[in-house]
C-alpha cells in the first residue's frame, strides 16, 4: 500500500513541478508536527483511509478522535467508514507531505483523493452515492 501512496504523491509532485518534504511515520506519531502544513494520507496495509490537507498536528488530532468516537462531529465519509469496516488505528499509517504555498497544499489534496479514493473522504463518499 505504501508504495501505491508514495508513487501518486511523488507523481503529482514532479508533473506539477510542486517541491514539498515527504516523510512517513505511524498514525500515532504525529509529534514534531505542530507548525507544519501540508496535505497528509491516512492508510493502513490494505486501504487509504483518509486524505487531507492542514496543519499535521491537528488534523491527526481530529481523525484521531473520530476513529476513537470522541469527537464533537462526524462527516458523511467518516461514518459510512466507521459503519462500514473494522479496523484498528494501532494498524494505521501516515504519510505527511510538507508544502509551503497554499495553492499547491490545495491543488495536490484535491489530486490526491481523485489518485487514491479515500474511504473517509466526503468526496469519495458522495462520489459512491452517485454510483448507487
Amino acid at each position: 500500500m505504501i508504495d501505491t501512496v508514495l508513487d501518486k504523491i511523488n507523481s503529482r509532485l514532479n508533473t506539477e513541478e510542486i517541491t514539498g518534504n515527504v516523510e512517513l511515520c505511524t498514525f500515532n506519531e504525529y509529534k514534531g508536527f505542530k507548525r507544519r502544513r501540508g496535505i497528509y494520507v491516512i492508510y493502513d496495509n490494505e486501504k487509504i483511509i483518509y486524505v487531507g490537507k492542514g496543519f499535521f498536528k491537528a488534523r491527526n488530532h481530529s481523525h484521531y478522535k473520530k476513529a476513537v468516537n470522541e469527537a464533537p462531529y462526524y462527516p458523511d465519509g467518516w461514518m459510512w467508514f466507521k459503519n462500514t469496516y473494522d479496523y484498528d488505528i494501532s494498524d494505521w499509517n501516515l504519510v505527511v507531505v510538507e508544502i509551503a504555498s497554499e495553492v499547491d497544499i490545495t491543488f495536490m489534496e484535491g489530486a490526491i483523493i481523485k489518485d487514491l479514493k479515500p474511504l473517509a473522504n466526503d468526496e469519495t463518499f458522495k462520489d459512491r452515492l452517485t454510483l448507487l
